[in-house]
């Protein structure tokens, strides 16, 4: 049941960040992620953000980036 929403979500998600992402960059991959965070011991701890992870490519700066977008 989660699976089948979170598949739904992603196409959704894409779709209301066209009007943010720069025009020079392509969504290659997508995926809805939780952030954790370590600290300089290595203890993992949420971080309190869930978004849509993407990996994109600028045509601008001719390189890949890896973006979170809070939803």
């Amino acid at each position: 049941m989660q699976a089948d929403f979170i598949q739904d979500a992603v196409p959704l998600l894409e779709r209301l960040l066209t009007k943010i992402k720069p025009q020079t960059s392509t969504a290659m991959k997508s995926a809805v992620v939780a952030l954790y965070t370590a600290d300089p011991q290595g203890i993992l701890r949420y971080s309190d953000l869930i978004g849509l992870l993407q990996v994109d490519t600028d045509r601008h700066y001719k390189s890949k980036f890896l973006r979170i977008y809070n939803v």
